[in-house]
Order: C-alpha cells, then structure tokens, then sequence
C-alpha cells in the first residue's frame, strides 16, 4: 500500500538528484533511512569515551540558533541543555 507525501520543491529536486538508475522515490527514501540509521547507531557500537559519542549541546549560542531555527541536532535524542 502506498501513501501520498509532501515534500518542497527543494527536497524534490535533492531526491532526484539521489536517484539511481530506474530506483523509484521510494528506493531513494530508504536508502537514506538506512543510512541516518547507521549513523544514529554508531554512538551505541562506540564507548562512552569516543569523540563521536552524542553529547548535550552546551554552548548557549548553538542553543539559540537551533531554537530559533527550529532545527534538531544531527544525532537523534541529544538533550539540550
């Protein structure tokens, strides 16, 4: 069963530009799903000591861009102090 999305123009024109060669939209989607999954994953497979581990957001002006800006961190359920 399929499902009807939005996506700007932007993005739009961003997944075609990821398309491969007869790869539908959907392809695309999960391809990348697969990647932000292994990368959201990597803290877990690394000690707590490694520099990639997820760390709280501490510097105030970061805070404020993201608050302002609306975005999340890179990394999933990064607290912000």
């Amino acid at each position: 069963m399929s499902k009807p999305i939005k996506v700007s123009e932007d993005t739009y024109q961003e997944l075609v530009g990821l398309l491969m060669p007869r790869e539908t939209f959907d392809g695309v989607i999960k391809r990348i799903l697969q990647v932000y999954k292994t990368i959201s994953n990597v803290s877990d497979i690394l000690g707590p000591s490694h520099y990639l581990q997820r760390r709280p957001i501490t510097d105030a002006r970061a805070k404020e861009t993201l608050d302002r800006r609306g975005d999340s961190p890179a990394l999933p359920n990064v607290p912000i102090q």
